[in-house]
C-alpha cells in the first residue's frame, strides 16, 4: 500500500466511518496531490476497498478497506528524519 493510499484510508478511520458508510473524500483532506489522490484511489477502488458513490466525491468502505484502516501503517512508507548528531 502506497502512503498516498494509506492517508486515504486513515481519513476514513479519524471519522470512524464503517463498512458501507459514505464519507466526502478529496485530496486536500488527505494531504495528497490531486493526480496522487486519483490514482490511489483508483487503486483502492481496483483492490475492492473503496467504493464509489453516486454523489461528487463520496466514497465508501468496503469490509476490505475497513479493516484495512484499522491496521498500523507500514513504516517503510512514511520517511523517518533522523537527528545527525553535532
Amino acid at each position: 500500500m502506497t502512503a498516498a493510499e494509506w492517508r486515504i484510508l486513515s481519513l476514513f478511520r479519524r471519522y470512524q466511518v464503517g463498512p458501507a458508510e459514505m464519507l466526502f473524500v478529496n485530496s486536500r483532506d488527505c494531504r495528497v496531490t490531486a493526480e496522487g489522490f486519483v490514482s490511489a484511489m483508483r487503486r483502492l477502488i481496483e483492490n475492492g476497498m473503496v467504493v464509489k458513490e453516486h454523489p461528487h466525491q463520496a466514497y465508501s468502505l468496503t469490509r476490505a478497506g475497513y479493516e484495512a484502516s484499522r491496521s498500523p501503517p507500514d513504516r517503510r512508507l512514511f520517511k523517518v528524519r533522523h537527528r545527525v548528531p553535532r
